[in-house]
């Protein structure tokens, strides 16, 4: 059964730099043609060992559109840290 079809845009950029083998900064940034948003997420990983680590993490979602008044959507800023317990 086709219902129509339709076109989106959505334009991904993803990257990531390594600083040492433990600790590393990667981006996603993505723009949706669609809804007119663009978000990132850019998180700076700093581990110390397998499944110990800081996590330090950046979300931002904006609406681009002209016709809309609210321009930021959504913003987040989480620190994590996990360790790994061994019994």
């Amino acid at each position: 059964m086709s219902y129509g079809s339709f076109v989106n845009n959505l334009i991904p950029i993803k990257a990531n730099y390594s600083f040492t083998t433990l600790t590393n900064l990667s981006a996603l940034l993505q723009y949706n043609g669609q809804t007119g948003q663009f978000s990132s997420n850019i998180r700076l990983a700093m581990l110390n060992r397998s499944g110990t680590g800081l996590f330090v993490v950046f979300n931002d979602r904006r609406d681009l559109l002209s016709s809309t008044t609210v321009e930021t959507l959504g913003r987040s800023f989480v620190i994590k840290y996990t360790r790994l317990v061994d019994f």
